[in-house]
């Protein structure tokens, strides 16, 4: 339990640091398609992959056997949406009810989507 806490504080750290101040800017700005058809991606959105992979955390729905930690992709996500919410309330970006409400839809959207599943 104190590594599973440990894992998303740092996720959290680092989506609420790194990639949620610039999220606006990548989605407007966009990665680039070559004429080959290759992409090339936003210096930022290379810069949020080298550092989650830097921190070990690109491995989080893999199973076991390939050096995963077999997360459900769903929680992941959940616990970095949510700890980029607190963060960014606690800097005062958001008020705290704001961010209250924001964790509340994600986990009734959460629960829905395992109860369909």
């Amino acid at each position: 339990v104190d590594n599973y806490r440990r894992i998303l504080e740092i996720a959290g750290q680092i989506a609420g640091e790194m990639i949620a101040p610039n999220a606006e800017r990548i989605d407007r700005e966009g990665n680039t398609l070559n004429p080959d058809g290759t992409v090339t991606l936003h210096p930022l959105v290379q810069r949020n992959l080298d550092r989650l992979a830097q921190a070990d955390m690109m491995g989080f729905t893999l199973p076991q056997k390939y050096g995963g930690l077999n997360w459900d992709a769903a929680m992941v996500a959940f616990q970095a949406a949510v700890a980029t919410i607190d963060k960014t309330a606690s800097k005062g970006i958001i008020h705290s009810r704001t961010a209250d409400r924001y964790k509340s839809r994600l986990a009734r959207h959460l629960h829905t989507r395992g109860s369909a599943a």
